[in-house]
This record gives C-alpha cells, structure tokens and sequence, in this order.
C-alpha cells in the first residue's frame, strides 16, 4: 500500500479497505496467474461479498480462525450456489491470485490474518444492517476488534445508534443491582468530592471504580501508565500524572503524587494495604503527605497514628501490625471516604467485570469512530454513573 500511495491512512478501517482493494484488484492485474472461471467473472464487490460472508460463517463458531478444507468450500458453494467440484477452484484462485486465505496445514484453511477476517465481519454487519445483534457480545473478547471496526465505518446516524445501543446495554446490566448501583454512587461522590479541575470527573469515577475493585491489594499496578485502565484513556492529564509519578518511583522509589491533592493521600494510604510493597516504604510514602494540605482534625489523627508506630519495623508482631492498620483503615473511611472492604458475590463481580470492560470498549469505539464529537462528549460523561444520576440529568435536560 505504501508502494502504491506513498502514505498509510490513520484510520485502520480504511487501511484495509485500500488494503484488500489492492489485493483483489492491483495484485492480481500484476501476476500471470491461472484463474478459475468462476471466480474470474465475480466483480470485485461480488468477491468482498463472498469473503464477508465466510469471515462471518465461521466468526459464529466458537473455534473461528481454521477452517476444515470442506467446510470451506461449502460456504464458497453456499454463497455462489455452485457445486462442490467448483468451489474447490474457486477456493484455489483466491489463494493463488490475492493470498486472503491460505492452506495452514493439509486441508486446513484460514484468513492469512486474522485482521481481514475482523474487518470482513464487521463491513458484513454494516451492509446487512446486522451489527445491532452485536451487543450481546460485548463480553466476547473476540468480538474485541469487530466492534472497534464497525465504529469506524459506520454512518454518522447509524454510529450514534450504535454507541447508545451499547451504553443502554451496560446500563441495563447493572440497573436492578442495588449494591452495584451504592458502589458507583460511592464512585461519583468521590470524584464530585476531588476540586481539581485538571481531571474530567468521568477519568476519576472510572480511576476510584477500578481503584476499589482491587480492593487496595494492587496499587503498583494501578498506577502503572501502560497498564490497560479507563481513566487514563479518557484523560490525558490524568496518563500524564501517573507516568510522572511512576517514573519517579522505578527511579528511586520514591512518588512525586503529582495528582491532585485528594487523590495523592487516597493513593499514600492505599500503599500500606499493597500486599507487595514493603511496610517501611509505605509508611515513609504516607508520611510524605504532611506536605499536602489536610484538614485539621484529620491532621492529629495521623500525628498520633504515626506516634504509636515502633522504633523499628521489627519489634511489632502480626496481629500489632493488623490492629494500627485497621486504625488507620479507619481514619481513611471517616476521613476520605476510602478504605471500606466491598464486598461482591462471584456474580456481582463478573456483572461489574462486564459493564467495567463493556464501557472500556464503548470509549475506545467513540474514538475510533470520526463522527459527532458532541454525542461522544454526551456519552463520555455518563460514563460509570448510578442510574439515579443518569435519570436525574435526562429530566433536567428536558426540562
């Protein structure tokens, strides 16, 4: 593609659609090749067609990448409503004259990547008005790049639809769930309770949201920027902060916590509950917070917290340690609303795990998507609200 246009396009959706053009059309031109008559006389949209359709057939399945020969050629033959004798050829030219699908094995088949198989799907969904069934498998990890995809070809009207769809679908999800429903009020409180304005308020729900799910066992990984986490891909302020702090701490160990005031002493604190983080490290890293601004009351309940710790780490046995940890855990709830052990079943946290993720996509397909900056703003900041909040907002809006 470079050869033929000197550039790549930004757009990975368009990249392929160039890309497979040029397969189908340019390369082919280029090579003496035998090709099936069948397949000679198909348009290049009849071939994309018939290459839609057999990413699709077997995208249903739950082992969708190889292909057993006959079953390949069955959908060739379903498609063209051909015979089976037929169909083999036509299988032969698509992988002689353009190499989209290629024999991995004796008589087992798939795409020669995985990328045109996503993209055939998702522009299969797009021309069969078939995407809105898409939703229910949000949580098919599969499905990951198809709906990434199929946001960026969408129309401007049909994306909007696309976007709402999913966000009624998560909402839906955890709508009757009265602990999940406290536990993201909790979330908006917190960052409704954070002044600082350098943050979107809908980066800090989602940081507390993922914050507390790791239950204060897991804060290295937390604010490790490359790490995989909804806050930082909402804000780039918020990205920047933590990968200012966490270099400074594989430097030398030390945090700068150049977030906002109310969060660095959230996260000071949540390092003494950091299974893999030294004690002394810790409790060094929240002493540093004396230089933060803390209100006065709060400020002499750490003084005499602090005060009761030993000369050395050592000459405190276990339960000694549990007893000024859960101390301070309690400081922290009364002080910052922070620290309480949630508490969800096994299918509370798959629930959470699920609408977490779903709503994780739902941003990265907004950006992926090149329409309506107004509708991705709408929908960016309800993220992670309660239900109670998201009604509230669509009564004062018509109002």
């Amino acid at each position: 593609m470079f050869q033929e246009t000197g550039k790549f396009y930004s757009k990975r959706s368009k990249l392929y659609e160039e890309g497979l053009e040029l397969l189908l059309v340019q390369w082919d031109k280029s090579r003496e090749v035998e090709r099936n008559e069948v397949y000679r006389d198909l348009s290049v949209e009849r071939k994309l067609e018939l290459l839609s359709y057999v990413a699709v057939k077997k995208f249903e399945q739950e082992q969708y990448v190889l292909f057993e020969q006959e079953e390949l050629e069955g959908y060739i033959g379903e498609f063209l409503g051909i015979e089976r004798r037929e169909s083999q050829g036509v299988l032969r030219a698509i992988a002689s004259v353009h190499g989209l699908l290629i024999e991995r094995s004796y008589k087992v088949w798939s795409f020669s990547h995985l990328t045109f198989q996503e993209y055939l799907v998702a522009k299969w969904l797009m021309e069969n008005q078939q995407w809105q069934g898409l939703i229910d498998d949000i949580g098919n990890q599969k499905f990951h790049q198809v709906f990434l995809l199929l946001a960026s070809i969408l129309s401007a009207s049909d994306s909007e639809f696309f976007f709402k769809l999913i966000q009624n679908y998560l909402n839906k999800l955890v709508r009757n769930n009265k602990r999940i429903q406290g536990f993201l009020t909790w979330a908006k409180n917190k960052a409704d309770s954070i002044k600082d304005n350098r943050y979107k308020k809908s980066a800090i729900r989602a940081f507390y949201v993922y914050f507390a799910q790791i239950n204060l066992s897991c804060i290295q990984e937390l604010l490790h920027p490359e790490k995989k986490n909804l806050a930082y891909t909402i804000d780039s302020n918020f990205r920047r902060d933590v990968a200012i702090s966490y270099k400074e701490y594989t430097k030398d160990g030390q945090f700068l916590f150049s977030f906002s005031n109310d969060i660095a002493i959230d996260v000071a604190f949540s390092l003494l509950f950091d299974d893999d983080i030294a004690l002394p490290f810790a409790i060094k890293q929240m002493q540093s917070i004396f230089e933060l601004e803390l209100a006065p009351q709060f400020k002499l309940e750490l003084q005499f917290l602090i005060h009761l710790l030993p000369n050395k780490i050592n000459d405190w046995n276990q339960k000694e340690w549990k007893n000024w940890l859960n101390k301070m855990r309690h400081s922290m709830i009364n002080n910052c609303d922070i620290g309480q052990e949630i508490k969800f079943t096994n299918s509370q946290k798959k629930i959470l795990n699920k609408y977490y993720n779903g709503n994780f996509l739902l941003v990265n397909c907004l950006y992926a998507s090149s329409y309506s900056l107004e509708i991705s703003q709408q929908i960016e900041n309800a993220l992670l609200l309660p239900i109670a909040e998201i009604e509230k907002r669509k009564r004062k809006s018509i109002e």
